[in-house]
């Protein structure tokens, strides 16, 4: 189990997500988009696969955990707003 107070903040420059790590190989992106249940918009999408690219490229990294933000950390799907329709 990951224990927050091991969790060593990685400041990639994200918007909507947070990437941390632990000293013993694990990794954590955590959606920070609270106020839309930590939907997925375009650039949260971007910031994961980031995230997922720089624990893929670290060899000391051998799990990666998700999670949301907030009361009821959830990922509720796509933001509806941000998806591009096909006429």
């Amino acid at each position: 189990m990951i224990h927050h107070d091991e969790l060593i903040p990685i400041d990639l420059g994200f918007e909507g997500g947070r990437y941390e790590q632990t000293a013993d190989g694990a990794a954590k992106f955590t959606i920070c988009r609270p106020e839309v249940r930590d939907a997925l918009g375009p650039c949260t999408v971007k910031e994961l696969i980031r995230a997922l690219d720089v624990a893929r490229d670290d060899g000391d990294v051998g799990v990666v955990s998700s999670t949301g933000e907030g009361d009821e950390p959830l990922c509720s799907g796509g933001e509806q707003q941000k998806v591009e329709r096909s006429p």
